[in-house]
């Protein structure tokens, strides 16, 4: 047994000697380094007892070695006593999260240092109000929102905010920022938290048209009529909307016309569109023009005559009436003879005697017509001074004179409006003597044709 303590004391021995050597040095006499210094403090350094809310401050660990040395190439772990308070980075940077205090502690090689820090209440730096200067319309409403600011520009969403207006008879402000318009201007609205200020001017604008209605929106009338339109502006939610300008337009003013108040009056038979429009809104009226219904037609002659002579002219007139007299502007007459181997009538009325006779000349406009009944003469005939005579001839009145004789060359009609006198003589050579006339026969001288028999009507 004492055999093998020997064999394992021999290497112990060796071991324990070269450790030994070792422990003297190298094998070129040169002292062994020394041991690293030993970490024996930390101190903590904060630039800032306390910061703001998201404001952030660099904290710095100073750490001391136990051969009174500032170590500087050591790690050194971060950490918070409150990391809902205040957050610490690996390289020191705190960072304040929520109101409260916190103890920063920085570890190197199981040696701590610390250091208090306070996260206060961030204060307000601006109040930003939009929209900026925004344009209403009166009778709406806009909402306002207030952004609260740090002094870094930072979001502050939990402070309270007050509204005012500047102007409330123009516009009002609640508490959450919603402004109502009630006149038109400006109103400057103010927003304030912890004593600053925030401000926008609402201009307050007349509503605009959004839509126009036209009543009626059809019109029927008669030429020469007229018809009122009445227009209404109305917003976006079908107010109506006062004071606005209106303007009136025809399509076809030879049809219809219409006056800056609306009012449409008809000017020929047909149709037209009249527009109402108001900023840049418009709505239309479909017009329709007839013509008056005639209710009758008179004729008038120059100087109520009622003979022509052959060759000669008459100009008659008609005067076209409604139902209850009025007369009626610009209508048509068309005019007919019924013999124009007698009288012809052109389209103004204008008779020309053809032939003697009678002739009955019709006047018509609008389903209704007149007549004047007409004399053509012969201009060559005057019994008193003329002996010889035939045909027919139109006179008014037909006198021989005492001591004038007259003969008939052929055979002769005499028509007479008015009176028939013989007192001389009117004889022919077998000829027939034919007397019409619409007055009385005065025979006192003679009358005859020349044969046992003379032919004589009245």
């Amino acid at each position: 047994m004492r055999r093998p303590q020997s064999i394992y004391a021999v290497p112990l021995l060796v071991f324990a000697g070269m450790l030994g050597l070792q422990a003297c040095g190298g094998d070129d006499g040169t002292a062994p380094p020394p041991d690293p210094p030993t970490v024996v403090s930390v101190t903590v350094n904060a630039t800032a007892g306390s910061i703001e809310v998201g404001q952030s401050t660099q904290f710095t660990a100073t750490v001391l070695g136990d051969d009174g040395s500032t170590l500087t190439d050591r790690t050194v772990e971060w950490s918070s006593s409150a990391a809902t308070v205040a957050n610490v980075s690996p390289s020191g940077s705190v960072v304040g999260i929520s109101e409260g205090s916190a103890t920063i502690t920085a570890t190197v090689e199981g040696v701590s240092g610390s250091a208090p820090i306070a996260v206060v209440r961030a204060a307000v730096a601006s109040v930003e109000v939009t929209p900026a200067d925004p344009d209403v319309e009166l009778g709406t409403t806009v909402q306002l929102t207030a952004t609260v600011r740090d002094a870094r520009g930072g979001a502050l969403t939990d402070r309270d905010v007050t509204w005012a207006s500047g102007d409330e008879a123009v516009a009002t402000v609640d508490s959450d920022g919603l402004v109502t318009t009630l006149a038109t201007g400006d109103a400057i609205i103010t927003a304030t938290s912890e004593g600053v200020d925030g401000t926008t001017t609402v201009n307050v604008v007349p509503r605009s048209v959004a839509s126009i209605e036209v009543d009626p929106s059809t019109a029927d009338i008669e030429v020469g009529g007229t018809a009122q339109i009445t227009a209404t502006t109305k917003d976006s939610d079908g107010n109506v909307l006062g004071g606005r300008t209106v303007t009136w337009t025809s399509s076809d003013e030879a049809v219809a016309t219409v006056s800056d108040s609306g009012l449409i009056t008809g000017v020929a038979a047909g149709s037209a569109t009249v527009t109402a429009t108001s900023e840049g809104q418009s709505a239309e009226v479909a017009v329709t023009v007839t013509l008056v219904e005639v209710g009758s037609i008179e004729i008038s002659s120059e100087g109520d005559a009622t003979e022509v002579e052959e060759g000669g002219t008459l100009q008659l007139t008609a005067v076209v009436k409604d139902p209850e007299g009025t007369v009626l502007e610009g209508r048509t007459v068309n005019w007919s003879t019924s013999d124009a181997g007698v009288a012809t009538v052109n389209s103004s009325g204008l008779v020309t005697g053809v032939a003697s006779g009678s002739v009955t000349i019709t006047a018509e406009s609008g389903g209704e017509s007149d007549t004047i009944d007409l004399t053509v003469a012969n201009p060559d005939f005057d019994p008193i001074s003329d002996t010889d005579v035939g045909g027919t001839v139109d006179v008014d009145d037909f006198t021989v004179d005492e001591g004038i004789t007259v003969t008939i060359t052929e055979d002769l009609v005499i028509n007479a409006t008015g009176d028939v006198t013989i007192n001389g003589t009117l004889q022919g050579n077998c000829t027939e003597i034919t007397v019409n006339g619409g007055g009385a026969l005065n025979l006192t001288g003679t009358l005859d044709n020349g044969c046992s028999t003379a032919g004589e009507s009245a």
